[in-house]
């Protein structure tokens, strides 16, 4: 009897690390959620930017102009979540901007 009780000690105790690491993969699965704009969004992002670069923020070191003035050309832009779905923002045109890529890689949220 005390070896089987021995083994089911030593299982739990193996048992216990993978537990929590499972609770914690689920717990950041059900917080994370995939940052998606749809393709209608994205072409309607660049219509609206005119094909210039949409960025506008001082502390980008890309321009030093109000507005960059970057050409966008198809497939060399990304499409930039001003407020990240995870901080609330949603999928929409109002939320999204066209960017170049250099100034999309120096935003906070870059690769998040």
């Amino acid at each position: 009897m005390e070896a089987g009780i021995a083994d089911l000690v030593r299982s739990s105790k193996s048992l216990l690390p993978c537990l929590i690491e499972e609770k914690t993969n689920k717990q950041l699965r059900s917080k994370r959620r995939i940052m998606a704009f749809t393709e209608a969004t994205k072409q309607a992002a660049f219509r609206r930017a005119g094909g210039q670069c949409e960025c506008s923020r001082l502390s980008c070191t890309v321009h030093r102009t109000l507005r960059c003035p970057t050409t966008l050309t198809a497939g060399r832009w990304h499409a930039h979540h001003r407020t990240a779905v995870t901080a609330g923002g949603e999928d929409s045109l109002s939320n999204c901007e066209a960017l170049c890529i250099p100034c999309h890689q120096q935003t906070q949220t870059y690769g998040a």
